[in-house]
């Protein structure tokens, strides 16, 4: 909605501007005075100001390039004696348009990063209310955290890249890989620490499964946003990769609370079956009840 928003607000401005610079070049050369007779003497005065009794030297410097682009200038200079004040009248127009067009398009980049930030707000809210129960304080807390190990994950990846020096493909996987482990370990801190025992949260079965999950989500994406790429127009290409990307991120972002708070349902049922367990072993046998009686 803000790309659309901004798209047509440049497009009207660009317009304008367009339409209003042709204008005010169209009318300088309306107003601009042409004096054909002087270019008429500057050339004549030119041809005649050559020797020729030496008609091949002068035939020769006639052909010339040189002498041909001197008179020329010379004319034009004499048919518009305001020329250099036209060129600059001209120049001042067309960097009025360009500037109105850089801060059109400066408008853009704004509305489409105001949409993409408020997009992605809108959707990791619809999306953890479907996939994650938690309360407001644990939210803001989880938010905090994940901000600031977001930072600490940029700077271990850009200190990576420039400390290996290898292919783009190798940086993703590794950054992959990074915010995979990290998101994982801060969902263990924020829901289960204390709660589970870690042997049972990190276990190379229940890692390479919700690995796999992941995996799985980042594929899709990358296969939705290649088809958009290649199919659609440039702009309705960038909504739809844009909304996908931000689809998967949130979603990969939320696996690991997913997978914490499905653990923790696992661990609470487990201590109620056993409670129960323990209450009907502890409780009287109906012999014992009658004997009581």
């Amino acid at each position: 909605m803000f790309v659309l928003i901004g798209l047509s607000i440049v497009f009207t401005n660009v317009s304008n501007a367009l339409t209003t610079m042709v204008n005010e070049i169209q009318k300088l050369i309306n107003a601009q005075q042409v004096d054909f007779n002087a270019a008429k003497d500057v050339a004549f005065n030119r041809v005649t100001a050559l020797d020729w009794k030496q008609v091949s030297e002068s035939i020769q410097t006639v052909t010339s390039q040189e002498w041909l682009l001197s008179v020329l200038n010379e004319s034009a200079h004499a048919a518009f004696p305001n020329s250099e004040e036209f060129a600059q009248q001209v120049n001042d127009i067309i960097m009025t348009c360009v500037g109105t067009i850089m801060a059109n398009v400066m408008i853009l980049l704004i509305l489409t990063l105001i949409g993409v930030l408020v997009g992605y707000m809108v959707l990791k809210y619809i999306i953890t209310k479907e996939m994650v129960k938690r309360s407001f304080w644990r939210a803001l807390l989880k938010t905090l955290l994940h901000t600031l190990l977001n930072l600490t994950i940029i700077a271990l990846i850009v200190y990576l890249v420039s400390l290996l020096k290898v292919s783009l493909m190798i940086n993703l996987i590794i950054s992959f890989f990074l915010y995979f482990i990290v998101n994982f370990f801060e969902s263990y801190l924020i829901y289960a620490v204390k709660k589970i025992p870690a042997k049972k949260v990190f276990n190379w079965k229940n890692l390479l499964f919700l690995l796999l999950s992941s995996f799985i989500v980042a594929g899709i994406s990358v296969g939705l946003c290649l088809l958009f790429y290649y199919t659609l127009h440039i702009v309705a290409a960038f909504i739809f990769i844009v909304t996908i990307v931000q689809i998967a991120l949130v979603t990969n972002e939320l696996l690991g609370e997913s997978y914490m708070q499905t653990l923790l349902e696992e661990e609470n049922q487990q201590k109620e079956l056993a409670l129960e367990a323990s209450s009907i072993d502890n409780s009287p046998a109906p012999e014992e009840e009658t004997e009581n009686k």
